[in-house]
């Protein structure tokens, strides 16, 4: 049996692929900072309180301390935590990103395709059909509507 030498290729069309990609790390790196930001600035409030508060004995004072000091562990762990998910929604959403961008990009090639090469040949052409799962399957459609109708289909 002859070995195949179908190699699958992820970017048909760099150029949208990779802006598809840039926006969609873009959306996750400003989301992913504004939650930390938002993180931060609740226990950065909390500790403001915490520093107002009147002290009047020293069980307060240690209850104060003991708080400030968890407060800024949740801190750290917020840090760390914002490390993580930063990791596992880029590991998520990369992915996710070029499949999609894939579907997006391998219909728009290959109608750009067919149209530069129906502009070179003035004889018929022959009916265009995506891939399964590509998007815009309706242009498919209605091109290859639009060229029976005006009887340009082989």
């Amino acid at each position: 049996m002859k070995k195949s030498s179908y190699r699958k290729q992820y970017l048909v069309n760099p150029k949208f692929q990779i802006h598809f990609l840039i926006f969609l790390s873009s959306l996750i790196l400003v989301f992913a900072i504004l939650a930390y930001v938002c993180g931060y600035l609740y226990y950065q409030g909390v500790m403001n309180s915490l520093h107002n508060v009147e002290m009047n004995n020293s069980i307060a004072q240690i209850q104060n301390a003991f708080a400030t000091e968890l407060i800024k562990d949740f801190q750290q762990a917020n840090t760390e935590l914002f490390f993580i998910n930063l990791g596992i929604m880029f590991l998520i959403f990369i992915p996710g990103g070029i499949y999609y961008s894939h579907k997006i990009g391998g219909a728009l090639y290959k109608l750009d395709k067919y149209l530069k090469d129906a502009s070179k040949h003035q004889e018929k052409v022959k009916p265009i059909c995506f891939r399964k799962g590509d998007f815009f399957g309706n242009i498919a459609v209605s091109l290859n509507e639009f060229t029976k109708s005006r009887n340009l289909l082989k």
